[in-house]
């Protein structure tokens, strides 16, 4: 699954550089609701559906790729969090206005966000770790939200842009 990770770093692209690289984890929310209600195959068209909003909100140096289950890993190389976020919360809204035709079926369905931003010291496991943690918020907040975490951390809902939540630096252990 790291693949998308892998690939820019073999381009040479670091988070040492002027500006450094974010990674947005994706996250399907309740999808096991949508698999029990519609079916195995309504979820798969959902996660199609996932996979083309990717291709048409990202970048064309933006690196996708499906994490596993209904988590999807966008890798944003060259960007700040004000950037990851604009993309992260295009898809989120898209979405959010989204019905997906399945048959004679009309599914709703929403996704999380979270943005983290590398650090040069960090692998690319601590990294991909730290998305996992900043998508967690919003998915234990109710979903259809976006988090930027780190330093600065947000939490964006449209129904409530004044809702945040408190984040601290990260840290991490010494060997």
């Amino acid at each position: 699954h790291p693949r998308a990770v892998d690939e820019v770093h073999s381009t040479g692209h670091t988070a040492s550089q002027e500006t450094p690289d974010c990674l947005g984890m994706i996250d399907i929310d309740h999808f096991k609701s949508i698999n029990d209600e519609y079916g195995h195959a309504a979820g798969d068209a959902v996660l199609a559906w996932i996979g083309r909003a990717l291709r048409e909100n990202c970048r064309a140096v933006d690196h996708m790729a499906r994490w596993g289950g209904e988590e999807f890993a966008i890798l944003m190389p060259g960007t700040n969090f004000q950037i990851a976020l604009g993309i992260a919360e295009r898809l989120r809204r898209k979405t959010e206005a989204t019905i997906l035709h399945y048959g004679s079926k009309e599914i709703r369905f929403t996704v999380s966000c979270g943005i983290v931003q590398s650090q040069p010291d960090a692998t690319q496991l601590e990294t991909l770790a730290e998305g996992d943690i900043a998508l967690f918020a919003p998915t234990q907040q109710g979903g259809s939200r976006s988090t930027v975490s780190g330093d600065d951390c947000r939490i964006h809902k449209p129904s409530d842009a004044n809702q945040s939540a408190e984040c601290k630096p990260t840290t991490r252990a010494q060997p």
